[in-house]
């Protein structure tokens, strides 16, 4: 007699990769008495184009109980691995002797079936909700016997729960479940978290913040000039980033793979060591307002946020490997990576450039205040010599000083043109027009008079 889909628990999810649980009856009146006898019976199925299909017992990779079919390669059988899950590494064999392969398994219309009993499966609330997990893999088949073939990492995975009260009243004899269209009706209703999706907005928000965000607010300093606008921006995507941290720390940490591999390892230390950025900003703010150029905290700010932000793109790739997402992603990850990554190397050396050459050929404003910097401080340190004050035979009688202009900007602004004069006086005075008195003045271009267009801002 078969078990009917009301005494069934079952979940589909992908198509036709389906599980299902039967907990036979005297299981149920045994356990409402003692809570030592556990048995279950559970169904993995899966298509042939995969090379494996596993069911856990927890809520992540990490400690949980592995129940892992492939095909065995001999008279459509499968083989049933049972083993212990490790967290970022494929799970390793473990052999149990009270799990096995019972009537029903096997390989038939394009299906790998197993009908697996288990009698010591003691974590399992047969009377309530109990946390599972799922992988798969799309391959060529394994085809091995053996239970400690190598697996490699899933194509997909999820997380959800089975209220195991649903699946109750069974026998313990085959069938144990009902023939259907390979797990897609008649099922019991189960709660599904839906890990992908959240891996996915985990991914897509630290792509966004390290492709795009970090390094256009970077370039807002020399492109813009505004440090306001540069450390708003900097901020939200800062912000943003720890967002994104908070999903991958959920998911690492129900997957049981936190600090367990690379990325994760990664992308904490380069979460952790972004923190100490805004305090590098504030300092070079600071210093460049007091001197007016940069120092060494300016150049430590500024490569120190480039080095992160090259290992945040770097663990973005880990992240995709660790995923295993499809090709299109990777793809688009890579493209997206290269096209910023060398838009932003050469907007740097462009603004680089243009710095260099502001500086050897300055506009007329530039030239203009820092003509007038530097007469400021000859100005600034001029003395005037002493006055003599003679009796009528010429004798020195005494040395007055005289006073000193209330301001040296009103001697600068009265005495002004005579200086400039003089200067060209000056010039003119070098040039030996003996040889030729009818020959017209040389005219010396001023460099005051070229006139350049002043296209970048000024940054610091």
């Amino acid at each position: 007699m078969g078990l009917t889909t009301k005494a069934a628990a079952a979940v589909a999810l992908k198509s036709r990769v389906c599980f299902r649980w039967a907990v036979p009856s005297n299981t149920t009146s045994a356990s409402a008495s003692s809570s030592s006898s556990n048995e279950v019976i559970f169904q993995l199925q899966a298509p042939t184009s995969y090379r494996w299909v596993a069911l856990g017992i927890g809520s992540q990779m990490r400690d949980a109980d592995m129940f892992v079919v492939y095909a065995s390669g001999s008279n459509d059988n499968v083989t049933l691995s049972t083993r212990r899950g490790t967290g970022h590494q494929p799970p390793q064999y473990a052999a149990r002797t009270d799990v096995e392969l019972v009537d029903g398994s096997g390989i038939s219309d394009g299906l790998m079936t197993a009908n697996v009993r288990c009698t010591g499966c003691d974590s399992l609330d047969l009377g309530g909700s109990t946390q599972w997990i799922a992988a798969w893999e799309a391959g060529d088949a394994i085809n091995s016997q053996s239970p400690s073939a190598p697996i490699s990492k899933h194509d997909g995975y999820n997380s959800f729960s089975v209220n195991m009260a649903t699946a109750a009243g069974s026998t313990n004899r085959a069938p144990f479940f009902d023939s259907g269209d390979g797990g897609a009706g008649g099922f019991s209703p189960v709660t599904v978290r839906r890990g992908p999706r959240l891996g996915l907005a985990h991914g897509v928000l630290m792509s966004v913040l390290f492709i795009f965000g970090f390094p256009v607010g970077s370039l807002l300093m020399p492109l813009v000039g505004n440090w306001l606008l540069h450390g708003i921006w900097q901020i939200v995507t800062f912000l943003g980033m720890w967002a994104g941290f908070g999903i991958g720390y959920f998911i690492a940490q129900r997957r049981g793979i936190l600090f367990a591999g690379p990325h994760t390892r990664l992308g904490t230390c380069v979460c952790a060591l972004m923190c100490l950025q805004p305090v590098l900003g504030y300092l070079h703010h600071m210093y460049y307002l007091k001197n007016r150029t940069r120092g060494p905290v300016s150049y430590a700010h500024i490569w120190y946020g480039r080095s992160l932000m090259i290992l945040g793109l770097v663990n973005g790739g880990l992240g995709i490997w660790l995923t295993g997402s499809n090709r299109t992603f990777v793809i688009v990850y890579s493209v997206l990576a290269i096209f910023f990554f060398l838009l932003y190397v050469g907007r740097v050396g462009v603004v680089s450039f243009m710095a260099r050459r502001t500086f050897m050929a300055p506009t007329i404003s530039r030239r203009a205040d820092y003509v007038q910097e530097l007469y400021l401080k000859e100005l600034k340190a001029y003395k005037v010599p002493p006055v003599k004050e003679s009796d009528s035979h010429g004798q020195v009688q005494a040395f007055n000083m005289p006073k000193t202009p209330a301001s040296p900007e009103e001697t600068d602004l009265a005495s002004s043109l005579k200086q400039y004069e003089s200067m060209a006086v000056d010039i003119g005075a070098g040039q030996d027009n003996s040889s030729d008195p009818s020959a017209a003045p040389v005219s010396l271009p001023d460099w005051l008079e070229i006139d350049e267009e002043d296209d970048s801002p000024r940054a610091h």
